[in-house]
């Protein structure tokens, strides 16, 4: 019995190391399971992330396109319009006629605002000129000789001859007073 023991020893040893090593098959393949259930998680994240991806291309594809379309209707309008305002001009009908109308009345009343506009200007010039003479006799001989020195450059467009008569004319009469 004590080989039948022995053997039955041996037999237990060989039992308990083969189960020892199942466990760890086991506990390995459970980690083998495992880390393969994380990489088809993994897997799955990565596709849904593509599919969102593909789908936001979609959506910008589209969105591209409805602007493309509406360029293209804006365009196709706006060729219409320029189409029936050349018509409209061709013909002498609608606003074509309205601006001949306007443009031919125009010079008149431009002719008009210019004729004002010169009168205004020289009337400004002229009591421009009157308040220089005032100035000049009220501060005296050196103001009334840079008046007159601006006279005189002012009048040299009309007419040097008269400006510097002026000039003169404006010294003596300041002499005049202040003697």
């Amino acid at each position: 019995m004590s080989q039948v023991g022995a053997a039955g020893a041996a037999g237990a040893l060989a039992l308990a190391g083969a189960e020892a090593q199942l466990a760890a098959l086991r506990r390995e393949n459970e980690g083998l399971r495992a880390a393969a259930q994380e990489r088809e998680a993994a897997a799955q994240e990565r596709e849904a992330a593509a599919q969102e991806r593909e789908a936001a291309a979609q959506k910008r594809e589209a969105a591209a396109q409805e602007r493309e379309a509406a360029a293209q209707k804006r365009e196709a309008e706006l060729l219409l319009e320029n189409q029936q305002l050349r018509a409209q001009v061709a013909d002498g009908s609608g606003a074509g006629r309205k601006r001949k109308r306007r443009a031919a009345a125009a010079p008149e009343a431009v002719g008009e605002r210019s004729r004002r506009r010169v009168l205004q200007q020289q009337v400004a010039a002229a009591e421009g000129k009157e308040e220089q003479a005032a100035g000049a006799v009220a501060s005296g001989p050196a103001a009334a000789g840079e008046a007159g020195e601006a006279a005189a450059g002012e009048a040299g467009q009309a007419g040097a001859g008269e400006a510097g008569a002026e000039a003169v004319g404006g010294q003596e009469g300041v002499q005049e007073q202040q003697r």
